[in-house]
């Protein structure tokens, strides 16, 4: 059966976003996934989805509606180890001190630099733009993340499983965590003993006081080595 235009170009953003879950694409574009239905057998994709996805998700207008082109407009490209080329994306990184009123302090583009491939990116986030990185700084994660690590983390997985490491805010700063779970608790676990815990209320999480700003997909060492 031939695809109608409209199920090739909602095809089009499913795939720039890596996912082939319409619940993916409605949660990008902020709606339910019951309308992705109706526009599909309507053959028709509304002006404010193409709008939502290039100005918020760096995706390419002209890619989407014909397929001609790079699907992300921001893409830089780079060369492989085996001589191919492929789009780049940068993981924006991040302060560790938090405004509750601006949200995250983004720090200079020229500081620590981290480039990946756009498809390596989908595997971390089924939405790269998503993702964010965190300059750890401290030993209470020890061994798992050393000071210095550049912990990449997705904001889309809020509400991870028990024991999965990831990036919490508790008042104004942010740092890495162990996730724990306790009677009406949730706790912040280090990794090292000698360090204290940080225990929450479930009722008080997600307010002022604390919240799991999302999952650790990735983590980044750099090392200095003599040559």
């Amino acid at each position: 059966m031939t695809e109608t235009e409209g199920e090739k170009i909602i095809g089009r953003m499913m795939h720039a976003l890596g996912t082939r879950k319409k619940k993916v694409l409605a949660s990008a574009l902020g709606i339910d996934a019951s309308a992705i239905s109706q526009y599909l057998k309507a053959d028709y994709v509304p002006e404010n989805w193409y709008a939502t996805l290039t100005e918020k998700h760096g995706l390419d207008l002209e890619w989407l509606r014909t397929g001609e082109g790079e699907p992300t407009k921001s893409a830089c490209t780079g060369t492989l180890a085996h001589g191919g080329r492929a789009p780049l994306i940068q993981i924006p990184l991040i302060s560790s001190e938090f405004n509750t009123k601006g949200g995250f302090k983004p720090l200079p583009a020229n500081r620590n630099q981290i480039w990946i491939t756009a498809e390596r990116a989908r595997e971390l986030g089924e939405i790269p733009e998503r993702l964010l990185m965190l300059e750890y700084r401290g030993n209470h994660m020890t061994p798992y993340v050393e000071n210095g690590d550049m912990v990449i983390f997705d904001q889309n997985r809020t509400h991870p499983e028990p024991f999965e490491l990831v990036v919490a805010r508790i008042e104004d700063t942010m740092n890495v965590y162990r996730l724990m779970v306790g009677a009406g608790d949730v706790i912040f676990s280090p990794s090292i003993r000698n360090f204290p815990s940080v225990r929450v209320p479930r009722e008080r999480l997600g307010t002022v006081q604390a919240e799991i700003l999302g999952m650790v997909v990735g983590l980044v060492r750099l090392q200095l080595r003599e040559i």
